[in-house]
């Protein structure tokens, strides 16, 4: 992932303004949740899924898909080729950005 080079000033009581390409590229909006990690000597920001702004159909469907794997009903092999497919795209992305 390329990096963003934006800055912001520290204000009074600690607050800084988050640049508005970062809160584009995050998806952030009035309202979103972030948490901050320390790591050494650095600060790791990243957004934090609100359950109550989470889609009631996706947990459904994932509860659903969750029973289905851990009972081993309704699981079939993967039509032929998309397997290979998914293992292509996934070495892609694995290599290194030049």
């Amino acid at each position: 992932m390329a990096t963003l080079p934006e800055f912001s000033k520290l204000g009074s009581g600690g607050r800084i303004t988050l640049p508005k390409a970062v809160r584009q590229a995050l998806g952030l909006v009035p309202g979103s949740k972030v948490a901050f990690e320390m790591w050494e000597s650095q600060v790791r920001m990243r957004c934090v899924d609100d359950p109550a702004r989470q889609d009631p159909a996706i947990a459904g469907f994932l509860t659903v898909l969750n029973n289905d794997v851990e009972s081993g009903h309704h699981l079939s092999d993967l039509p032929c080729g998309v397997a290979a497919a998914m293992y292509e795209a996934l070495a892609r992305h694995a290599q290194p950005k030049r």
